[in-house]
């Protein structure tokens, strides 16, 4: 006669990152944006929501970074600052805007928080190229950018740039990289951009051929 004999397991959850999007509203309507096709209703995740969530985290004992982002903008979310204050103390939480809203205020509610990581949307430093793009000026991007490098303590939080590689803005690559390393950017995330638009589809770098500079 055999011995039988149960295997049991239990899995145990790994969860190390979580994406929450507070809100699928931004303040901007950029040219290479997913919005551009969006027929969605727009509005905030509820503060009973956020509030169900961080208790729910409890169950991911492996879990270390909150990621505040999305299509939305975060920071104009009705319950952006509390969803940085319910996080910041238990995780490492990442903000990522285009960084309109940036004032001195927002930036020392950031810092005083403890976030990790903001992370900015800078697909050019060049004014004119980045107001074809986001129709907005880059310069007060640049001036936040400096702005948390300088108030930043123990090297927190980490400044990321991400560049979005299109035609139009491969020609600025270098500069762009030139002006972060001035302003105390620690990295940039260069990614390639998926057309949205039909019309977006003459920015791409592999359209209708690969472009020599990619």
């Amino acid at each position: 006669m055999k011995d039988i004999v149960d295997i049991v397991y239990h899995p145990s959850p790994s969860i190390e990152r979580i994406y929450l999007e507070l809100t699928n509203r931004c303040n901007l309507s950029c040219e290479m944006c997913y919005r551009q096709n969006w027929q969605e209703p727009l509005g905030d995740m509820s503060l009973e929501i956020l509030n169900s969530i961080a208790d729910e985290l409890a169950i991911f004992p492996d879990l270390k970074e909150v990621i505040l982002g999305g299509i939305g903008e975060p920071t104009i979310a009705n319950n952006f600052r509390q969803a940085v204050e319910l996080f910041a103390s238990r995780y490492e939480v990442t903000v990522t805007t285009n960084g309109i809203t940036l004032d001195e205020a927002l930036i020392q509610f950031l810092l005083s928080s403890g976030v990790a990581r903001i992370v900015l949307s800078v697909d050019t430093t060049d004014v004119q190229a980045f107001a074809a793009i986001r129709h907005q000026n880059v310069q007060g991007i640049l001036e936040s950018t400096r702005y948390i490098a300088e108030q930043r303590a123990n090297g927190k939080p980490e400044t990321i740039w991400e560049f979005l590689a299109m035609k139009s803005t491969l020609p600025y690559l270098s500069e762009t990289v030139r002006q972060a390393t001035q302003l105390g950017v620690n990295r940039i995330f260069v990614s390639h951009i998926l057309p949205m638009r039909k019309e977006m589809m003459e920015e791409t770098l592999y359209y209708p051929t690969l472009v020599p500079e990619t």
